[in-house]
């Protein structure tokens, strides 16, 4: 397995609980990363959301281990006002020309945690290996290590990179499929928000989504198994074609199909910036 090392920043400990799990699996170096401001009690809540929301870095102490001597670094962090904390923004700017791979995982009271991967991203330049997003209350579980199972699957069984020569776009437009306008408007787009999420039995790709649209909820069954953990959508909003025919996959009828665009590895969900009434419809 390559060299590990898992860097991480806990507020309130709940992080740190995660990132000891996996490090008891991987039997890697651990380190964590501490902040000279005190982000404790209401004040310090407050404090970590405003900075959060803003984007703001901190000022942190020095780590003692170099991630340049490792081939994977791990990263964990709360989630911030839908962001990474501020420690952990200043840690990646730090250290982002030592990274040689890096892989994420964050808590979470609710959401935020696309977009704290997307920053983690953008900071260090380099894209995650693997990532997931714990819910606060399922990381205080019993039942973390099977949470975390798939995730840690993907560090210790990583797919072989490939460089794929790119398609000329002339190519990809003459190879296309082109549709009018007035197919266009025959597909119907609306925000749906995720009730409740499982497992298909005997079916490793599909989940069965209990989504709202409103005033009316719909079964819609989604091949995303391997990439999300059920509990990981519940509360998310996200686009899905709603007057698609239903068909039956696994006994189950999916009265539709929910949208995401895929990196050829792993498809990505996408979802409101903010939040909006479930229901509505994509202009």
């Amino acid at each position: 397995m390559a060299k590990t090392l898992i860097v991480y920043y806990s507020r309130t400990g709940t992080t740190k609980k995660v990132a000891e799990a996996i490090q008891k699996q991987l039997r890697c170096d651990i380190e964590a990363i501490t902040s000279f401001k005190k982000y404790e009690g209401i004040i310090g809540y407050i404090l970590a959301a405003k900075e959060g929301s803003q984007k703001r870095a901190s000022r942190i102490n020095p780590t003692t281990k170099n991630p340049a001597d490792y081939d994977l670094v791990i990263i964990g962090t709360p989630v911030w006002a839908w962001n990474i904390t501020s420690p952990v923004r200043t840690y990646l700017a730090q250290n982002k020309n030592k990274f040689k791979q890096i892989a994420g995982f964050c808590t979470m009271g609710s959401d935020g945690d696309f977009k704290s991967f997307a920053e983690m991203e953008k900071i260090s330049g380099k894209k995650l290996v693997a990532k997931i997003g714990i819910f606060t209350k399922n990381a205080l579980k019993e039942n973390l290590d099977e949470q975390l199972e798939k995730f840690i699957t993907a560090l210790t069984q990583p797919k072989p990179q490939e460089q794929k020569p790119e398609t000329p776009v002339n190519n990809q437009v003459q190879n296309m499929d082109t549709i009018t306008i007035d197919d266009f408007a025959k597909i119907q787009i609306r925000v749906g928000k995720i009730l409740s999420a499982e497992r298909v039995e005997g079916a490793d790709k599909l989940l069965r989504l209990q989504v709202s649209f409103g005033e009316e909820k719909r079964q819609i069954l989604a091949g995303i198994a391997q990439f999300y953990a059920p509990e990981a959508l519940i509360g998310k909003e996200c686009p899905f074609v709603y007057n698609l025919a239903p068909r039956t996959l696994r006994g189950f009828e999916s009265q539709g199909m929910i949208l995401c665009p895929s990196d050829n590895e792993s498809p990505v969900l996408l979802h409101p910036d903010k939040e909006i009434e479930p229901g509505s419809l994509v202009k």
